[in-house]
């Protein structure tokens, strides 16, 4: 209703919408005009457990976001590929992917987001085509055990080092006493 009615009679506080609005939107189109990749190669990779990577995960080469998932499929009929994961690269200037790339599926963090990471520094194939395929490798899930296990050996290598420093161990009250603090008289 209130398209309707003549710019006199609008609220500041919609005026003030109106222009947020096309502010935002004026960036983001401006943002993507700028910064729009010429450079595309789609590449696909086979995996036995994508552990739950989903679309549009990032595409990482050596640290650097050069893509996005377009898909993840389960083939399950397919014993050779069991999850098909397509990937589109994108970037301002040409990539050469060698075909002996490989990708693997991990996490950002400890609780992070899911992204491919192609790894090349050991590749010496020729170029994959557009629409080619890389190979994979896969990484096993993190698991409760496998945490325990983490945190067992972080807890040991903490004590090692304490002991190494010659810090004298933390002393607590015993029986949950708590002390008062003490007042020094100058």
């Amino acid at each position: 209703m209130a398209s309707y009615l003549p710019s006199t009679f609008r609220t500041p506080r919609s005026k003030l919408a109106t222009l947020f609005v096309m502010v935002v939107l004026t960036l983001l189109v401006g943002g993507l005009l700028l910064r729009h990749p010429s450079h595309s190669l789609r590449v696909a990779a086979c995996f036995q457990d994508v552990n739950g990577l989903n679309t549009p995960a990032f595409v990482r080469i050596a640290g650097v976001d050069v893509g996005r998932v377009l898909s993840v499929r389960a083939q399950p009929n397919s014993s050779t590929c069991p999850a098909s994961v397509e990937m589109e690269l994108q970037t301002e200037y040409p990539i050469r992917l060698p075909i002996d790339a490989v990708a693997s599926v991990n996490t950002s963090g400890f609780l992070g987001s899911q992204y491919v990471a192609i790894d090349a520094t050991h590749a010496s194939g020729r170029p994959v085509e557009n629409g080619g395929q890389i190979e994979s490798q896969e990484n096993p899930p993190l698991t409760a055990a496998g945490l325990e296990r983490i945190v067992k050996g972080a807890t040991e290598i903490l004590k090692e080092a304490d002991e190494t420093s010659g810090a004298p161990p933390s002393r607590k009250p015993a029986g949950g006493q708590r002390f008062a603090p003490t007042r020094h008289s100058n």
